[in-house]
């Protein structure tokens, strides 16, 4: 991190003066005496090791630490997608790409994801684009006639994308067209950022055939039909789905589809743990839930952390207060389970971890090592309600640990699982 700042004229120099060497913390008063507030509020979220290491680089646009052009690209793309992206949970824990997510994740064809793609860098043969390169090109759009043709104009303010978009909309339900207005260049981002998850392949859907439209207009015989186009749109929809997700495709007795908790084997417990993060305040939430073969609750824990760097130094931190847990009770087997893949991995690696969460990632793993009757593996969202549900206590601000219950809350989750 770079900086901002001092407050005053600290002759302080180096990192080492700024933590406690004897409890190897942050020396809060230090800290927020010298540094502005925005920088202290980051340095004190950044985790110390427990015992001395190394120093080591790392490269920061990546979770795992390890460079990459794909992370290189990320870096110097347009700072307003940048700030488009901001943001974290637990399931997508590197904030940055959860704006492309949402074009090359779009529940669509492939051909119409990358249609999205070339809306959002600006690389449709449109009019206006051409003469940029061609200065003899005449960039009036040719169907209204009204101004020069961009993707915005030619996908939502012409003549013939408002007449498709009302066409269609008396067979689906729509964004209202607000959400449709030009505000900048990024604007198909904004637009799929402010709508529905259930309305972006519609909209992606829709841009889609106005484009088909336009060209069949533009170059081809232009009898392509208004009606014609809008009933097209919707069965492609449907037919794309009933290829993609058939009624039968999660069916209960699919083996690796597990929609309930599943209980330990004998004489074993399992400590489902989970976290929730909030990147403005850098404070986040862990919930412990731990219970043996009958489901039956041995003990619940909620609790709020006051500084916390990312989504996924929140998930070791519940990973960590689990297996602590897990190993006060004292027990032959046990199993602690999470929903955040990245942590996992990270814990159950034998290799350097190169991650901003590389010191709770080792102190995991050293308490593992020690205590060996104690394993780690990812668990479905869907199984996992009942830490979700204590992590998100955490985040509110609360801190309280139960032995042989849980709140409220949470029972009848609880009550669900052992059914």
């Amino acid at each position: 991190m770079k900086v901002e700042g001092r407050r005053n004229n600290s002759r302080k120099r180096w990192v080492s003066e700024l933590i406690n060497p004897i409890t190897r913390t942050w020396d809060e008063e230090a800290i927020r005496s010298c540094c502005a507030p925005a920088d202290a509020r980051v340095i004190l979220s950044i985790k110390i090791p427990v015992r001395a290491s190394e120093d080591f680089i790392a490269w920061s646009a990546e979770s795992n630490g390890i460079f990459s052009v794909r992370s290189a690209y990320r870096v110097g793309v347009n700072p307003t997608i940048q700030r488009l992206s901001q943001g974290q949970s637990s399931s997508e824990p590197s904030g940055d790409r959860s704006i492309w997510k949402m074009v090359w994740e779009a529940s669509v064809p492939q051909k119409l994801r990358i249609f999205a793609w070339r809306v959002a860098t600006d690389s449709l043969a449109v009019l206006a684009g051409l003469h940029k390169r061609i200065n003899t090109v005449n960039p009036t759009c040719s169907i209204c006639g009204q101004i020069a043709e961009d993707s915005h104009h030619a996908l939502i303010r012409c003549t013939l994308a408002r007449a498709l978009r009302d066409e269609t909309r008396k067979l689906w339900r729509l964004p209202p067209e607000e959400a449709f207005e030009y505000n900048g260049k990024e604007w198909i981002l904004q637009l799929l950022c402010s709508i529905s998850k259930s309305d972006r392949p519609k909209v992606i859907f829709l841009l889609w055939r106005v484009w088909h439209h336009r060209n069949n207009v533009v170059h081809g015989d232009g009898k392509a039909s208004i009606t014609a186009s809008a009933l097209f749109i919707v069965n492609y929809h449907r037919s794309f789905l009933a290829a993609r997700y058939p009624l039968d495709q999660h069916s209960s007795e699919d083996p690796l589809v597990h929609t309930k908790w599943i209980a330990p084997t004998e004489g074993s417990l399992k400590a489902n743990v989970d976290a929730g993060w909030d990147e403005v305040s850098k404070t986040a939430g862990l919930g412990v839930i731990i219970r043996d073969h009958k489901g039956q609750v041995i003990l619940t824990e909620w609790k709020h952390i006051q500084a916390c760097a990312s989504a996924e130094e929140a998930e070791l931190q519940a990973c960590i207060a689990g297996i602590k847990h897990l190993i006060s009770i004292g027990c032959d087997q046990a199993i602690v389970e999470s929903d955040c893949l990245r942590a996992v991995q990270a814990i159950s690696s034998s290799g350097q971890e190169l991650s901003s969460g590389w010191a709770l990632c080792n102190e995991a793993r050293d308490l593992i090592r020690v205590f060996g009757s104690i394993s780690i593996c990812k668990v479905d969202r869907v199984s996992n309600g009942a830490a979700h549900v204590l992590a998100q206590l955490g985040k509110s601000g609360f801190d309280s640990l139960l032995r042989g219950e849980g709140p409220s809350c949470v029972s009848e989750l609880i009550a669900q699982d052992c059914n």
